[in-house]
């Protein structure tokens, strides 16, 4: 089982260096099998002020652009690349195509600037 924090990763700019802020939604992922699951959320981030997405849910597409059908399935993506598209300019928004144990859901978030402990 391959885990990687999110907030960790989104942290760190293309050369690597370690930052103590980074621009996302707030959740830590992990990935079993070729699949990317939300392991948590961030405390007061747009993800948790949602409150749709939860711990164990499974992300299977990603839309970068609001309001174009361009939903890229993120199953056998390795997940730097997920954390990847999930990332972005602060003030835009990403879709996440979210299954859980109750059904599928889509979610519209704004990507925030987000302050490590």
């Amino acid at each position: 089982m391959k885990y990687l924090l999110a907030a960790l990763v989104l942290a760190l700019p293309l050369s690597a260096s370690a930052a103590e802020s980074f621009v996302g939604v707030g959740m830590a992922l992990k990935q079993e099998e070729s699949r990317t699951f939300v392991d948590q959320v961030i405390a007061g981030a747009p993800v948790e002020r949602d409150g749709t997405i939860k711990a164990g849910d499974e992300i299977v597409a990603v839309q970068t652009i609001e309001g174009r059908d361009n939903w890229v399935s993120v199953t056998d993506m390795p997940l730097e690349d997920v954390i990847g598209m999930i990332r972005g300019e602060e003030g835009t928004r990403v879709g996440l195509h979210m299954v859980n144990a109750t059904g599928q859901f889509e979610v519209f978030l704004t990507r925030v600037k987000i302050d490590l402990p």
